[in-house]
């Protein structure tokens, strides 16, 4: 069957396309206002206290807690909201459910605001940080939250050489750790060998990442696992035990919303409602409105599409396929829910990265000639493929990193100059130009010599591209599938690599891979997480480079060209605080515009699905799943989510 058939027969698809743009508003949490000075709370609760089992509302809370504007309304108490899990290690959960740092994103991504941490600041020079944690700030058992909690991890664990964890990098400038300072039992005093003014947003970046240390360590709990505590202890198994997969635990304290109870061996976890929780909406309700949480573990996709559709799963904000769309659509009123459509914010899908690094010198050489790079990416016939793959929702354009990328509402012309440039990034070598590919190939010299018709390395060997694909991503091998058929089409031969993550990660530590393709790629803030962009890590598109500046000079390829010019402005930028830092890292966005591009996708954009009852209210419009960072669906405070009748809705 034709391409032009295929599209005809997918046109409809295009209709799903348009509808979706512009289909979200931007949910913004953050008050401003006064604090309330009375507050509320949960009837169960209210019996506790009556009954002389807890402290009044006013004790469990800190002195100021974190007020927030909940999305529709002040929300019933009650309730239980039925999930689901796909492994033990519940990432959706955690992300859910442990996504309260010192340092919040704000919903609207605009930047950061305060979350354990009442605020901070710096010193003129942005070496030292000093950090104030909300007094009265409590544990889930009651214990308060100080200082010596932080102190406990940094001392007791990280700087423990009999730990096995050592320093985060986030916690290091110019390769040294940070001193820290408890000044008093709610001020931190963080001390860096150069400036760190990133400090806040290495801060913000949420559980996935320094589990569970951005919200501390409740030391109270843990000193028991810890031999400098308990003599009867020989070693830090029990402890490094104890800090891992931290849900699973009914006895480890939190700090979110809800509160495991019971774990049963990765089938069900149930929550219930943190009396100590310190967030509370406007009107000074102590969050969350609903009791209990219980989520079973549904490992295959299809069988959590059924249990949506049949209305047994409440709410879900990650995992389904664009494939599912239509068939959760046609089921809304059978299953009692809605579907919402958040954002992915994708910069690319897949994102296929080239190795400029490449261990064949002549290889190497290929993918650093600039026509040949600009050549492949004028040869994808994206059009089609959105069609094809991605049922013409995606938007067509080549690797950028997300339109929400928070730099562009720094850009010194305004916001909208940074949506501009956003917009040229996407558009930089998009157009399917099959000709013009051909023509820059003949250009660079990499023509057919023998007539076999497959273009030749300058000594006459046939060139043959590899795109390594994780086996189990199924959306990527069919889109790089055709992304082989279009290279094959200008005469590079082009073969699908289909393998495991364990040995694309080999591939890549040894610089023999050619292409390394991602599901999708996307960031928001290129400071604290400069990977995709920057070589300051053995990833992505600079295996060698990255490794050359994570270890100082003494191993890998030193940068030069475009790569020396990227790795000089993330620098300069470490040294700027707000906005310049954000203004310097837009000069990166220039530099991969002109000399790239270093990775390519078919379209970008795609929409994310979320499923929410019917019944469950203030769950907002605005959501990102993309970059993990954000912390997103715990960064819209899902305690604030409520069913309509409360507790009689769902017991």
């Amino acid at each position: 069957m034709s391409r032009k058939i295929l599209i005809i027969l997918l046109g409809i698809t295009l209709v799903l396309s348009l509808s979706l743009a512009g289909f979200s508003q931007k949910y913004q949490a953050e008050y401003e206002g006064p604090v309330p000075t009375a507050y509320g709370e949960a009837p169960s609760l209210s019996d506790l206290v009556a009954e002389g089992e807890l402290p009044p509302v006013e004790e469990r809370l800190p002195q100021t807690p974190l007020v927030i504007n909940v999305a529709d309304e002040i929300g019933a108490y009650g309730g239980i909201w039925d999930r689901v899990h796909t492994s033990p290690g519940m990432g959706q959960w955690q992300i859910t459910n442990h996504y309260e740092p010192l340092v919040r994103w704000k919903t609207d991504l605009s930047g950061y605001a305060p979350g354990t941490a009442k605020n901070w600041e710096f010193n003129e020079d942005g070496t030292e940080f000093t950090l104030h944690l909300r007094k009265g700030l409590r544990w889930s058992d009651g214990a308060e939250v100080t200082t010596a909690d932080f102190m406990f991890w940094w001392e007791d664990m990280i700087l423990n050489e009999e730990f096995p964890d050592a320093p985060p990098h986030w916690m290091t400038r110019a390769g040294e750790p940070a001193k820290v300072e408890a000044i008093d039992d709610y001020t931190l005093k963080f001390t860096f060998a150069a400036p760190n003014w990133i400090f806040p947003g290495q801060l913000a970046q949420g559980h996935w990442r320094t589990t569970p240390i951005v919200a501390f360590t409740p030391k109270h709990y843990l000193k028991q696992f810890h031999p400098e505590y308990n003599s009867e202890l020989e070693n830090y198994e029990e402890l490094d035990e104890k800090t891992t997969d931290i849900h699973q635990n009914p006895d480890y304290p939190t700090l979110g919303p809800w509160h495991t109870v019971k774990y049963s061996e990765g089938k069900v976890l149930e929550a219930e409602r943190n009396p100590y929780y310190y967030v509370v909406d406007t009107e000074g309700n102590q969050l969350p409105y609903i009791d209990r949480v219980i989520s079973r573990r549904v490992s295959d996709a299809e069988a959590q599409l059924l249990k949506t559709i049949d209305g047994t799963i409440d709410a879900k904000f990650r995992q389904y396929h664009l494939r599912d769309f239509t068939v959760l659509k046609k089921n809304e009123v059978k299953g009692n829910y809605r579907v919402i459509l958040w954002e992915r914010g994708d910069g690319g899908s897949p994102m296929i990265f080239l190795n400029w690094d490449h261990d064949d010198p002549q290889y190497r050489e290929l993918f650093r000639n600039h026509n040949f790079r600009v050549a492949l990416s004028h040869a994808i016939d994206r059009e089609y493929i959105n069609n094809v793959v991605y049922r013409g929702l995606g938007t067509i354009q080549n690797v950028t990193m997300s339109e929400f990328l928070m730099h562009y509402l720094y850009h010194p012309e305004g916001p909208e100059a940074g949506k501009e440039l956003h917009e040229e990034w996407a558009d930089a070598y998009a157009e399917y130009d099959l000709e013009k590919a051909k023509n820059l190939l003949d250009e660079a010299g990499y023509v057919d010599q023998d007539g076999d018709g497959w273009r030749d390395f300058k000594d006459g060997t046939t060139i043959k591209l590899l795109l390594d694909t994780n086996a189990q991503d199924v959306l990527s091998i069919d889109a790089n599938t055709l992304i082989a058929e279009d290279w094959e089409e200008a005469g590079v031969k082009t073969e699908v690599n289909s393998i495991s993550g364990a040995k694309m990660q080999m591939r890549l530590e040894e610089s023999t891979m050619m292409f390394k393709t991602f599901g999708y790629g996307s960031e928001v803030d290129l400071l604290t997480y400069p990977d995709n962009v920057f070589p300051v890590a053995p990833t992505r598109f600079h295996p060698r480079t990255g490794q050359w500046y994570e270890t100082g000079g003494e191993e890998g390829l030193e940068p030069t060209g475009p790569m020396k010019k990227l790795l000089d402005i993330y620098q300069e930028a470490l040294e700027l605080k707000s906005p310049e830092n954000h203004q310097k890292i837009l000069e990166a966005v220039r530099v991969t515009i002109e000399e790239g591009p270093f990775a390519y996708c078919p379209v970008a954009r795609l929409p994310s699905i979320a499923v929410a009852k019917e019944t469950m209210h203030n769950v907002p419009e605005f959501g990102i799943t993309g970059p993990w960072a954000p912390g997103f669906p715990g960064a819209i405070f899902p305690g604030q989510f409520y069913f309509e009748e409360g507790a009689q809705a769902r017991q």
